[in-house]
């Protein structure tokens, strides 16, 4: 359940068909009248093994009800959440064992919403935020039958936490100051931190090594600064109001920012240097990851395509077709051979790296 406990100055949330085919060939050979044997036919050609497919191949997908915008993963786990504020998990490898943790409602103002879906490290909690980023939620999912917990204010306010949830990123004043916070839950002493941006803020990411901080803001900027110290270290200028995803590598080294106008671009984090563009999708780019060993990344965008990327050079490895409408989020399994995409078509599909 959804406590309504912050003030607003400091707010705080898819038959099994088989077909065997046998091919019998052969061939009878009589002797002749006169003895003598017919010629010797030519040897068959030797048979060529199978080919072995190579790259990604869709395993399974699941039907929604409703568009899905969220999709996370963990080693064992996948989640997504929907259009209708309904939130399933199931087993990543297989598809079973699928469950609806966060039932939505029929009307907007009831369906929660949910937004910013993420595993932590272990696999073992979700966070996550509700109710038009009005509140933040975790979910314990060692105990079946734990149920949501949250914080919720009046306000929008909720921006995303750190990879294991101790560190909120809140949004205040108007969204144009980030507030970074201790998780109020287990912190002992809640350390808050203030930084005011002349801009709304769109996007506030920590990396997963907890060394970087990035935040994109609506006139166009990303800033990225030191953790620890919240050193503003670079300035990444682009167009106004144009980046929909933001996300670092598993270490920190490399940046990458998507958004309108096929906008994929990868930066070294460190210098704030372009290191490479992604080009390739078509009108909008929604989402991307970068797979936990930080050799590739995928995107989703308006092409109604997931594309892999070379992390290091930016070029197209594999394009996932399957999805009819657009592709909203995407996700890693942290083995890096599974990709989950989630799309504006009511489907999850999995995709496994075939070597």
């Amino acid at each position: 359940m959804i406590h309504n406990n912050l003030k607003t100055t400091s707010a705080v949330a898819l038959g099994l068909a088989a077909l065997l085919t046998l091919a019998l060939a052969g061939s009878l050979s009589l002797a002749q009248p006169d003895d003598k044997q017919p010629e010797k036919p030519p040897p068959a050609p030797a048979s060529r093994p199978a080919e072995k497919k190579t790259g990604w191949q869709q395993t399974y997908s699941i039907k929604h009800e409703f568009a899905v915008n969220l999709v996370a993963c963990s080693a064992t786990r996948a989640a997504a959440a929907d259009e209708g504020g309904n939130m399933f998990i199931w087993d990543v490898k297989t598809g079973a064992n699928r469950l609806l943790k966060i039932k939505g409602g029929k009307k907007e103002t009831e369906n929660g919403s949910l937004d910013r879906l993420q595993f932590t490290p272990d696999g073992l909690n979700i966070f996550g935020a509700q109710y038009e980023r009005k509140a933040i939620f975790h979910l314990d999912l060692q105990d079946p039958k734990q149920p949501l917990v949250g914080i919720k204010a009046d306000h929008p306010w909720q921006l995303g936490t750190s990879a294991d949830g101790e560190t909120w990123l809140e949004s205040h004043n108007d969204n144009k100051t980030l507030g970074v916070r201790g998780n109020r839950w287990t912190a002992n002493t809640v350390k808050e931190e203030y930084i005011k941006y002349d801009s709304e803020i769109s996007h506030a990411v920590i990396s997963p090594n907890d060394k970087w901080l990035a935040v994109a803001t609506a006139d166009g900027k990303v800033r990225l600064y030191e953790r620890e110290s919240l050193k503003e270290t670079q300035i990444i200028p682009l167009k106004k109001e144009s980046v929909t995803g933001v996300q670092f590598s598993q270490d920190g080294k490399r940046m990458a920012i998507v958004g309108n106008e096929g906008l994929g671009k990868l930066y070294d984090t460190a210098t704030g240097k372009e290191t490479a563009v992604l080009k390739a999708h078509k009108g909008i780019v929604f989402a991307v990851a970068f797979s936990p060993d930080g050799k590739t990344l995928v995107t989703g965008g308006d092409d109604h395509l997931a594309r892999i990327w070379d992390a290091s050079t930016g070029k197209q490895l594999h394009v996932l077709k399957g999805h009819s409408d657009s592709v909203k989020s995407v996700a890693f399994d942290p083995g890096s051979n599974l990709v989950v995409t989630g799309s504006a078509d009511q489907t999850v599909r999995v995709w496994k790296l075939a070597e």
